[in-house]
């Protein structure tokens, strides 16, 4: 009887001591410093740091994880958010005037289809060189310019605002991609 009362002791210990630690996540101070360390190596930091921490997931994510949340919902997000602003225009704007829009729509079209969903998931999580990703955010950029420059926006309008969060988002991504590298 005694013997019995010690094992169910010592199982008791056990369960109270062993499994709550191998039952829970591991928590290491640098979780929490992750997304700071990385976005101090890029051109800008407190956009990079605010843009991830408005995704979820990004607590939980490593570097790669970082460069795909950025990629595939932050820039994504914000370049469907400008196509969506550039289709309106094309609505509210006469035919014969709207040629510049035209063109901006094909470029947020390449941007979001090729340049982010292709060329950057697939270098970032490794089905093309890294390259590719890095080309894919300086391309987009590009893009956004040519779109802006056709457009001839006056800084202030929503429009320019929205291209010009689309462009630092992909340089932001482009450094992440690279610290990969």
């Amino acid at each position: 009887m005694r013997s019995m009362i010690s094992v169910a002791v010592l199982i008791y210990l056990f369960q109270v001591s062993y499994l709550p630690l191998t039952q829970c996540r591991v928590y290491l101070p640098t979780d929490a410093n992750l997304i700071g360390q990385t976005c101090l190596q890029t051109p800008k930091p407190d956009l990079c740091v605010s843009s991830l921490e408005s995704v979820p997931e990004s607590s939980d994510a490593d570097i790669k994880g970082l460069a795909l949340i950025m990629s595939d919902k932050v820039l994504k997000g914000k370049a469907q958010d400008a196509l969506k602003e550039i289709n309106e225009l094309i609505k509210q704007t006469p035919i014969s005037s709207n040629k510049a829009l035209l063109a901006c729509a094909d470029y947020y079209g390449t941007i979001i289809e090729f340049h982010i969903e292709k060329q950057a998931h697939d270098g970032i999580t490794g089905n093309q060189p890294r390259k590719a990703a890095q080309q894919a955010m300086d391309d987009t950029v590009y893009l956004v310019n040519e779109c802006n420059n056709g457009l001839g926006s006056s800084p202030s309008s929503p429009l320019t605002v929205k291209s010009a969060s689309v462009a630092d988002i992909a340089t932001i991504t482009k450094a992440i991609v690279q610290i990969l590298s």
